[in-house]
């Protein structure tokens, strides 16, 4: 097909294209909130998440007194081993969380969530936890980080010679992956990819180089390694959440149609 057939053919569909650097499995949702919009979800997997075995005992867990979470995925991961091991946390156990999916996970559950600070930055967290456990400072305090292999940031320093015993709990690794190139690079200038983390801006650098849609950030973290990376500054949404990458994209085609008829 003639690269003019292909113009007409999204002419005639009227849909955007929003490529999302995630799994089919995970955007089964807003797949097809997308549709509805007229707007295609392209899933551009650049990595897929294997879970990672581990072990806690019920001594282990009775003695945890916090448990920090900065994903849904890592909620999923360890509650699920838990389950296959027949244990589960002390109803004593609380919890801090980053961001609203994390949340939302755990209160499905069953849980209620104690600290979840207003910006989806996992240093926040536990500076605020720090800051929380400061009161208590005569008491050991046992805290738990529950998430990825490899982590943005880890606080082991943060608690160093304070009264909190820390550790983590790795439940998942990311595993690299390719999407298909087709997919990577059949992207517009009129069309946009919401990078969903520092990683996938630089494994779809590595892999394919600038992309030429606009560039769309998750949050403020992967908007400075999209800038580190050479892209330029990248859109940002206003809230870390894929209902929001759909809002943002119909933001943006009414203001091309303002522009338009102005």
């Amino acid at each position: 097909m003639k690269q003019t057939d292909k113009q007409t053919d999204k002419r005639i569909d009227n849909k955007q294209r929003l490529g999302v650097t995630r799994s089919a499995e995970e955007l089964t949702d807003i797949t097809t909130r997308g549709g509805e919009l007229g707007i295609c979800i392209i899933p551009l997997p650049l990595f897929r998440y294997a879970p990672v075995e581990f072990s806690l005992t019920p001594k282990e867990l009775a003695a945890i007194d916090w448990l920090c979470f900065t994903s849904a995925r890592g909620v999923e991961c360890f509650f699920q081993g838990l389950k296959e091991q027949g244990v589960s946390v002390s109803a004593e156990t609380k919890f801090a969380v980053v961001g609203a999916k994390t949340a939302s996970s755990l209160v499905a559950l069953g849980f209620s969530v104690s600290i979840q600070p207003h910006t989806t930055i996992s240093e926040a967290l536990f500076e605020e936890l720090l800051n929380t456990l400061a009161g208590v400072s005569e008491v050991r305090c046992n805290l738990v980080y529950v998430g990825a292999e490899v982590v943005r940031f880890d606080p082991v320093s943060l608690f160093a010679d304070t009264s909190v015993d820390y550790r983590r709990v790795v439940v998942y690794r990311a595993e690299p992956e390719i999407p298909p190139q087709e997919s990577a690079l059949g992207f517009s200038q009129d069309d946009s990819i919401l990078f969903t983390s520092p990683k996938t801006a630089e494994r779809f650098e590595e892999l394919f180089g600038a992309p030429k849609a606009r560039v769309v950030a998750i949050g403020e973290i992967t908007a400075e390694a999209i800038e580190d990376i050479g892209w330029g500054a990248p859109e940002v949404l206003t809230e870390p959440d894929l209902e929001m990458a759909l809002k943002h994209v119909l933001g943006n085609r009414q203001q091309e149609k303002e522009t338009c008829n102005g």
